[in-house]
């Protein structure tokens, strides 16, 4: 879930970037992002200078936006009705 956090908040992130950011083996990236890719959850999108390059979906990156929207809406010190 770390990484794809990381791909949602970081889109363009290279799978050696990831691995720094996440802490995972670097041997264990690539094998993560062809799964979850495979899931089309990422999309992984070669680039003249780098083709490892790794980008989150537009429709995952819009529901991180929104979890955390209500994440913080869920904060505000409001009690839900019982």
């Amino acid at each position: 879930m770390a990484a794809v956090r990381e791909i949602s908040e970081r889109p363009g992130v290279t799978v050696n970037e990831l691995a720094r950011l996440t802490g995972l083996p670097k041997s264990r990236v690539p094998v993560l992002m062809t799964r979850l890719a495979a899931q089309r959850i990422v999309r992984k999108d070669g680039d003249e200078h780098d083709s490892r390059l790794v980008r989150g979906l537009a429709a995952l990156q819009r529901a991180f936006r929104r979890a955390q929207e209500q994440d913080t809406a869920d904060h505000t010190g409001s009690l839900p009705p019982c």
